[in-house]
């Protein structure tokens, strides 16, 4: 069964910033990397949240998913599950070259 997707604000304006930081490339570069965000998000977060390990960065109850852009850049999707509402929450689109002390939901 499909989880259902919540969305932090927070985590909305990560993504608005993963999109400025995208702008500098093509439209088919954006439009392709917010494509396999979606995907990653509503198909393989929300069909099986268990399936990732915790945050390296907090450790429980926090969860990730490593999204690849290109060959070096990297964005952990950090979220929590919500196991009685049949929901995950998407808290955190964080640079993985950030400073992991600065880790904050």
């Amino acid at each position: 069964m499909i989880y259902q997707i919540r969305r932090s604000p927070i985590f909305l304006r990560d993504v608005e910033d993963f999109g400025r930081y995208c702008s500098d490339y093509t439209n088919e570069f954006v439009e392709e990397q917010f494509e396999r965000l979606t995907f990653a998000i509503e198909t393989l977060i929300a069909a099986a949240p268990w399936t990732w390990t915790y945050f390296v960065h907090s450790g429980e109850p926090y969860r990730a998913y490593l999204f690849r852009v290109g060959q070096r850049t990297r964005f952990w999707i950090v979220f929590s599950i919500d196991e009685e509402a049949r929901a995950v929450n998407l808290l955190r689109f964080w640079g993985a070259a950030r400073d992991p002390r600065r880790f904050a939901v």
